[in-house]
């Protein structure tokens, strides 16, 4: 996590993305982290809890485009959008 999302980003350039601080992040994590694991395939890797929740709260906090999450995290569009919904289901559903 730390690579994907500190390696690029300052903590002030996470609040800009995500609208969230870091320990209310983390507390988000522990609530909805187990809904929106999911598990390696043999066409590819998962992508981390941290990484799609950031990407989500990017999507909703700043109305970025799909390609843009896409191109900031590296997740294709069909995933960033999958993983959008998604996390608004699990927290609707909290």
């Amino acid at each position: 996590m730390k690579n994907q999302l500190f390696g690029k980003f300052s903590k002030k350039m996470f609040w800009q993305h995500t609208r969230l601080s870091f320990d209310t992040f983390r507390a988000l994590i522990k609530v909805v982290g187990q809904s929106l694991e999911w598990k390696n395939t043999n066409m590819r890797e998962h992508i981390p809890v941290e990484v799609k929740v950031t990407m989500a709260f990017a999507r909703l906090s700043n109305e970025n485009s799909l390609q843009m999450c896409g191109k900031v995290y590296g997740i294709v569009e069909s995933t960033t959008s999958m993983t959008s919904r998604k996390f608004c289901v699990v927290v609707k559903n909290i």
